[in-house]
């Protein structure tokens, strides 16, 4: 509260008022509970709201070393486990499968170019011998005879 009786922000009022409904005796246990619950507990860098660097007085800090940390239960544990293998193995089908594709489509693509120069020497042959035939038969032009398959 400032000097003149003002807060100094909406939330010093909002924690004041939640502090008073839940509030007992002046500088009890309790209050400090309730005051500490009115100002949303401890922030991130151990300071309670409106109490600042005194924070570490009024409310220390749990110590973390002493805390046990409960571990999930082994059953939990397998089963993310055996999840995991399972995912593991998907992964390694998956990629075995990707490889397998991209080796078929090499040989289609291979095979594929391969059937083109075959097809395009074949149009070739008929070609000259569409032209030696027209020779043995007198013909002048021959390009009649002969498809356009150079597209």
């Amino acid at each position: 509260m400032k000097k003149d009786g003002t807060w100094a922000d909406e939330k010093a009022q909002g924690v004041w008022d939640e502090y008073k409904k839940k509030a007992g005796q002046p500088f009890s246990k309790e209050d400090n509970d309730a005051y500490l619950e009115a100002a949303d507990g401890i922030n991130k860098d151990g300071s309670v709201y409106g109490v600042g660097c005194l924070s570490q007085f009024y409310y220390p800090l749990p110590d973390l070393s002493k805390t046990s940390q409960e571990l999930p239960p082994s059953s939990i544990v397998l089963q993310l486990e055996e999840q995991l293998k399972t995912t593991q193995q998907d992964l390694n089908t998956t990629q075995q499968e990707l490889k397998a594709t991209q080796q078929e489509v090499k040989r289609y693509k291979e095979s594929s170019e391969e059937e083109k120069r075959e097809f395009q020497r074949m149009m070739l042959d008929f070609k000259n011998e569409m032209a030696r035939m027209s020779e043995v038969l007198h013909c002048s032009d021959y390009s009649i005879m002969t498809p356009d398959f150079s597209h």
